[in-house]
């Protein structure tokens, strides 16, 4: 069981409060995880992607994770072997040594099951809902953590896929292939190719509704650094079904450097995007996007952190919006938050 939560008061033209909430159960002997995970009038960066609304956000999700079979890799190899002998009525000369060292070290994860449900609603806005089962039919996973703290589990996944359910339309989305942070000497490196279709608004015939786009999906990135400075650079290509009912393409280039001196952390981020916008019966347009963010946190006392963070972009979400209207405008915010944490 896990546990924890958020509470945000900040600055930004009038205070402003933001609070998150997340928890998690196992059941291990099943390898089952329930979670769930509240936002609560969050605003979105100048620099986020399409996905929310202008304006405070209200957002809650509740996940299901199982994994059947997941074990040790040789582990796992040898249960399979001693099986499939055991079927066929025949002994195994030389069996599988499931502790041989020139096996990889992490588990195999066979058919490995998520699914999300997801509300967003904001003042005087309409509840809209998006479903997301996703499958994996091989996976490997081994824990890795990067020199400066930060979890990098490298993951290896084959033909995993999926889609998304929303209201007025769907998608389906599949990765032939997708590593996450394998390491490369001081890299942690990611790369994943895959294609992904959907469509929304009103069907036109049996099958096809008003707006159907299909693109490949693509990531590749490098993660690299020390305890006290390290960067990161990734360009993605892909596809999202948002549960307001329309759909983006989004080919985007982000980076980041992160510098550590004792309490204090500096972090700077920077993106530029491409987001193609398909809203049934109104418009299909492209707009670029892009800027840079300055964040400076200190860690004042157990659970609590004080942060000051200045945002400069053309986003879709300037400051002045109010509903989106997908036309990037620059704008420049800033504000201080005092940032109080709790979990167990």
């Amino acid at each position: 069981m896990r546990a924890g939560g958020q509470a945000r008061l900040a600055y930004a033209d009038g205070a402003r409060a933001s609070a998150e909430q997340w928890a998690s159960a196992c059941i291990p002997f099943l390898t089952m995880e329930f979670g769930h995970h509240l936002e609560w009038d969050v605003t979105p960066a100048l620099l986020a992607p399409l996905g929310l609304r202008a304006g405070a956000n209200r957002r809650e999700t509740v996940t299901f994770h199982w994994q059947p079979l997941k074990a040790k890799f040789g582990h796992l190899l040898a249960a399979v072997e001693a099986g499939e002998a055991q079927k066929q009525g025949i002994t195994v000369t030389d069996p599988i040594d499931p502790e041989n060292p020139s096996f990889p070290q992490g588990d195999l994860v066979i058919f490995d099951v998520r699914l999300d449900a997801t509300l967003l609603w904001s003042s005087g806005q309409p509840i809209a809902s998006r479903q997301t089962p996703e499958a994996t039919p091989f996976g490997y996973v081994r824990r890795q953590l990067a020199p400066w703290g930060e979890a990098r589990d490298i993951t290896v996944e084959v033909g995993s896929g999926g889609g998304d359910f929303i209201d007025n339309g769907a998608s389906v989305h599949v990765w032939g292939v997708r590593i996450e942070n394998l390491k490369l000497g001081p890299l942690f490196t990611t790369g994943g190719i895959g294609i992904t279709s959907g469509g929304v608004g009103d069907f036109v015939d049996d099958v096809s509704r008003e707006v159907e786009v299909t693109t490949p999906r693509a990531v590749l990135g490098v993660v690299t650094g020390g305890s006290a400075l390290h960067g990161h650079v990734t360009a993605t290509h892909d596809l999202e079904l948002q549960p307001d009912g329309y759909v983006t393409v989004d080919s985007r280039i982000t980076g980041g450097l992160g510098v550590s001196i004792g309490k204090t952390r500096a972090l700077l981020d920077a993106a530029i995007a491409k987001t193609h916008v398909y809203v049934p019966k109104t418009m299909a347009t492209s707009a670029v996007t892009g800027g840079a963010s300055l964040g400076v946190s200190q860690h004042l006392m157990p659970h609590l952190d004080a942060t000051l963070r200045i945002d400069a972009a053309r986003s879709f979400y300037a400051a002045n919006v109010t509903s989106l209207d997908f036309v990037p405008r620059w704008g420049v915010t800033a504000f201080a938050a005092l940032q109080a944490t709790v979990g167990h």
